[in-house]
């Protein structure tokens, strides 16, 4: 088993009484040396070896170093504005990413699509269809101030949900009615005949 020497500098050399004494029988590094080589032939009984070791270094070494490791913090002072600077580039592309990656992975997303609400003046429900394609997208109570807002209209038709039409190109629609066609019959010749269907599912699960 290979026991690494260790030196107490508070204690002496037990032959030579220098300070340092090693934990080879109290002796100091010189004498350990000396100790562990009584006996033994140096010409020929060794085997050449080399082991990383404390070594003292030179004046000159000393301040080699030193101007080494200025170059060192410089440089990395240097690096660190430069890490900055690229930090900053990349976080609008990595906000970016944030944004795109869901949006490829479902296919779609958020804008901002025009929509109608579709008023049953005796249920008192009122139907949100999105306009590009003519989809239910949620049901409400009609607003009391809308309420209000609609007795005030005198000789106003109450339509069916049903018989709503949702296309302006339709030859049933009136700039004073833009949001009501009154027949059945006319949703299906209008361009978004399934607009009739989707309004009639809202009222069936509502």
């Amino acid at each position: 088993m290979i026991h690494r020497l260790s030196i107490d500098m508070e204690k002496e050399c037990i032959v030579c009484g220098r300070e340092g004494a090693t934990s080879f029988g109290e002796l100091c590094l010189y004498c350990a040396t000396e100790k562990a080589l009584e006996g033994i032939d140096r010409t020929k009984d060794y085997r050449k070896d080399s082991k990383y070791l404390p070594v003292q270094l030179t004046p000159t070494e000393i301040e080699e170093y030193g101007k080494e490791l200025a170059d060192v913090i410089v440089a990395k002072g240097e690096l660190e504005c430069e890490r900055a600077a690229i930090n900053k580039k990349i976080k609008p592309l990595v906000e970016r990413l944030d944004t795109l990656a869901p949006i490829v992975k479902s296919g779609e997303e958020e804008r901002d699509v025009e929509c109608r609400w579709y008023y049953n003046w005796p249920s008192g429900e009122r139907y949100l269809i999105r306009m590009d394609t003519a989809v239910l997208v949620e049901t409400d109570v009609i607003p009391e101030w809308e309420r209000q807002q609609e007795l005030s209209i005198e000789d106003q038709p109450v339509p069916d949900p049903e018989n709503l039409c949702a296309e302006e190109t339709c030859e049933h629609f009136t700039s004073d009615q833009p949001n009501r066609c009154g027949k059945l019959e006319y949703v299906e010749e209008c361009e978004l005949p399934e607009l009739g269907a989707a309004l009639a599912a809202a009222r069936k699960g509502a």
